[in-house]
């Protein structure tokens, strides 16, 4: 994985600064790992997805990488490819955060395992 990014990735998770959600990048002012990683990697923005396009009337993100290509629950594969994360990796981080681990937790495995 990207040293550079890794490192402000794990600082991030550590900060406080963001709240944590589960099942989507991002929800209503919180993020998952992941959205995090999106939000200081700096590729992209996120985009308020139109009533039509949702499954309910909740509100839904999606974040736009610069190539175009969209998501609300995983990285879009260009980033995840520049960032040089796995999917095996990708998959196993979404687990965690999905089954209640704390960005403490989440960060631990990064610095150990990434």
């Amino acid at each position: 994985m990207n040293r550079k990014i890794k490192k402000q990735w794990i600082e991030a998770l550590l900060s406080g600064e963001y709240k944590q959600t589960k099942s989507s990048l991002y929800n209503r002012g919180r993020y998952c790992c992941l959205g995090v990683l999106c939000e200081i990697a700096g590729d992209g923005y996120w985009r308020l997805v139109p009533k039509e396009e949702r499954i309910d009337d909740e509100p839904a993100w999606k974040y736009v990488h610069t190539d175009g290509m969209e998501s609300n629950a995983r990285l879009p594969d260009r980033l995840r490819f520049d960032l040089d994360l796995s999917i095996a990796e990708e998959y196993h981080l979404i687990a965690m955060n999905d089954a209640g681990n704390s960005f403490e937790s989440i960060a631990r495995y990064i610095k150990e395992n990434l």
